[in-house]
């Protein structure tokens, strides 16, 4: 994977704002189900996706490069279910 510095995409509706105190940006709302912590700074999340009928699952160290003096290198999954990637990591 590359893990290099990439510049943002920002939207043309946004950056003709001056950004300013007084600007308001529309929010977008997710719906979070979850936030787990499973060790030290070891966290996943269950957030809705815009579909109401899909699901992101978040995994901050789903995947290492490196043993000691490596990196953790998070991963999303996209589910049509929450309980779909938990019924899977407990066939694994």
């Amino acid at each position: 994977m590359d893990h290099q510095p990439q510049h943002l995409q920002v939207s043309s509706a946004f950056s003709s704002l001056s950004l300013s105190r007084r600007t308001q940006i529309p929010q977008k709302k997710l719906q979070l189900a979850s936030v787990l912590c499973i060790e030290t700074s070891h966290y996943v999340a269950f957030v809705r996706a815009m579909n109401a009928n899909k699901w992101l699952f978040f995994d901050s160290m789903a995947d290492r490069v490196g043993l000691s003096d490596g990196f953790n290198v998070p991963q999303k999954f996209l589910t049509d279910f929450i309980f779909a990637h938990m019924e899977y990591t407990q066939r694994s």
